[in-house]
This record gives C-alpha cells, sequence and structure tokens, in this order.
C-alpha cells in the first residue's frame, strides 16, 4: 500500500504548472520583468509600454493597479505617496481620493509652456479666483 502513495505522490509534482502565465504576447513573462527592473537599475531606457496592460505585464502587476499608480505619480504629492508605500492607505484609495487633483495638476503641466492656455484659463475663470483658490492659501 505504501507503493500507491508514492506513486500518486510523485505524479503530482511532475504535473505541478506555475499559477503564472509563462509566455505573454510570445515573450517569457519573468524575463520580461527582469529586463524592466535591471532598466530601472540601471537608469537605462525601457521601451514604453504602449497600454496599461503592457505595463503590467513589465512588472508583474494588473491594469488596474498601474492606472492607480500612475493616478498617484501625476498628483506630485510625496506625503501620500510614502503613505502609500508604508501601507497606512492602500493603493486604490489613495488613488481615488487624489484623481480630481492628479488630473488637474497633469493638464496644468501640460499647458505650462503655452502661455496662451494659461492666459485662457485665467479669463475664464476670472483671475481673482485663481488668486483667492490658488495663490492665497498657500501664501
Amino acid at each position: 500500500m505504501h507503493n500507491v502513495f508514492a506513486k500518486l505522490k510523485r505524479s503530482r509534482h511532475s504535473t505541478h504548472r506555475s499559477s503564472r502565465r509563462l509566455y505573454r504576447q510570445r515573450q517569457r513573462a519573468a524575463v520580461k520583468r527582469a529586463l524592466t527592473g535591471a532598466a530601472l537599475y540601471l537608469g537605462r531606457s525601457f521601451p514604453v509600454p504602449a497600454t496599461l496592460r503592457d505595463a503590467a505585464d513589465c512588472c508583474g502587476s494588473n491594469p488596474k493597479y498601474i492606472e492607480a499608480a500612475a493616478t498617484l505619480l501625476k498628483s506630485e504629492d510625496a506625503n501620500l505617496i510614502q503613505r502609500v508605500l508604508a501601507g497606512h492607505i492602500s493603493l486604490m484609495d489613495a488613488a481615488a481620493s487624489i484623481q480630481k487633483r492628479a488630473q488637474l495638476i497633469a493638464a496644468y503641466r501640460e499647458c505650462e509652456s503655452n502661455g496662451d492656455d494659461l492666459v485662457a484659463l485665467a479669463k475664464a475663470v476670472g483671475p481673482a479666483s485663481i488668486w483667492d483658490n490658488v495663490i492665497a492659501p498657500v501664501i
């Protein structure tokens, strides 16, 4: 009877499959993640992923988490990023709470080099509103 259980045990291990997909779009997933990490470590450029799915594949994450992390980075809130890294707030909660601010900052950064867009913003919103709501609170 002992031999039957030994044989079953051996056969189970020989048919074990990884829970991760080994290939994604005909590329080894682990190699892609390793190359991404090595490029970051060496400060070298790496092809920019075209989609959230591609970015997630490059680092072993998922598109929702990548999108949330991108929102957090766009917010430029170093304190919030540190709180998320320390585990005091979840990435998804932080991204949800800061999404509008991140969009506003990203839009401003896009227009920063074009004075005409900023002048149009001031005309549309009014200089008093910009002063009262944006500048005065940080002085």
